[in-house]
Parts: C-alpha cells; sequence; structure tokens
C-alpha cells in the first residue's frame, strides 16, 4: 500500500502549516496576461489562495460583531 502526503503551503507567507482555502477580495494594478499594462484603477478580484491562520489573522480587517453577528465594522 502507497501512502499519499500532502503538503499544505501558504499562498501568502509559504510556510508549511495546516492551510485553509479560501476566496479573498483582491486588486490588481497589473494586467494578469501580459503584466505589461498598468491599469488607470484599482482592478478588483475574488481569489482563491491557500492561507495558514497567521495570514488569515493578517488580512482580516472585517469583523462581525453583535449577539447574532450580522453588524459588521472595520478594524485594524
Amino acid at each position: 500500500m502507497k501512502k499519499t502526503i500532502e503538503i499544505e503551503i501558504c499562498d501568502l507567507c509559504g510556510k508549511e502549516t495546516d492551510t485553509e482555502r479560501m476566496k479573498i477580495p483582491t486588486y490588481r494594478t497589473f494586467d494578469s496576461t501580459d503584466g505589461m499594462t498598468n491599469y488607470s484603477e484599482k482592478q478588483f478580484w475574488n481569489e482563491e489562495l491557500d492561507l495558514c491562520n497567521d495570514c488569515l489573522e493578517k488580512i482580516t480587517k472585517v469583523h462581525s460583531i453583535g449577539v447574532q453577528c450580522h453588524k459588521y465594522k472595520i478594524e485594524e
């Protein structure tokens, strides 16, 4: 019997650790096809990344608050 070992690596910090695959909002200033086109305004995208808990904590600024967590605010 052969065992397959899957190593999880965070897409942001590169650390080998447990990760969670999530869609997160990102922005681009350059075109993804040629890398030469500079957008005049930020282009917002939802991208799926494998993230460790440390990186998730760093990038999450929107907090759900209140009794049933249906209120939101941005915290630094």
